[in-house]
């Protein structure tokens, strides 16, 4: 489902793409900027002469506006997380004794660095024992709530490459079993920020046996 979406955004995108550079071109035909003219005053402006105008400020449009995405897509920051299992690397993990379960949360983050006030939240279901590494940038609040921040990682860098995995030992705390939750993970970005800054993630899901 999420390849299906991803596959649609990217189809839709392109959609809009082909309709910008359709209407810039357009537009500067109806000023009569005519490229073929630049190679000689042409007496009698012919529909050929258009086509060929088209077709070359079509090119230039889209040149000049794949300069302008590179140029964007350079100064965002891309921030992926996945939680797998250790064991072996899948989507699901089946707690079936209490002996604790180690996960992996997996951390990439490139681009250029982003003022970033906001935590990597991440909550685990109730009826676990979250025992995460450790580490300085790792705060863990009530609930199963861990809480990560991506300021702290990236501080005192201004072009950013980082991969990290950290260790997380899951213990069942509840006998019930066909308790099943998926892992929840949000980093909450506001308009402006999901403009230069991508977050692509994803979860695991735990099961009781």
């Amino acid at each position: 489902m999420n390849e299906l979406k991803k596959e649609t955004k990217k189809e839709i995108y392109r959609n809009i793409r082909n309709i910008v550079i359709l209407l810039i071109v357009i537009g500067l035909l109806s000023i009569n900027l005519n490229i073929t003219n630049l190679f000689g005053s042409i007496k009698e402006y012919s529909r050929i002469h258009w086509l060929i105008d088209f077709s070359l400020l079509q090119i230039l449009v889209s040149i000049f506006i794949s300069i302008i995405l590179y140029l964007f897509h350079s100064n965002r920051l891309f921030i992926d997380t996945k939680i797998v299992s250790m064991r072996d690397e899948s989507d699901t993990i089946v707690l079936n004794t209490d002996d604790p379960v180690r996960a992996f949360l997996n951390i990439e983050i490139e681009g250029k660095r982003r003022e970033l006030q906001q935590e990597l939240k991440i909550v685990f279901p109730e009826w676990l024992d979250v025992q995460p590494e450790n580490l300085h940038y790792i705060k863990e609040v009530e609930n199963n709530v861990l809480l990560i921040s991506i300021d702290e990682i990236t501080k005192n860098r201004e072009k950013i490459k980082f991969k990290r995995v950290i260790f997380i030992d899951l213990i069942r705390t509840s006998s019930v079993k066909k308790n099943e939750e998926e892992v929840y993970q949000e980093l909450k970005l506001n308009y402006i920020q999901k403009a230069f800054i991508k977050h692509n993630s994803k979860t695991i899901k735990i099961k009781l046996s």
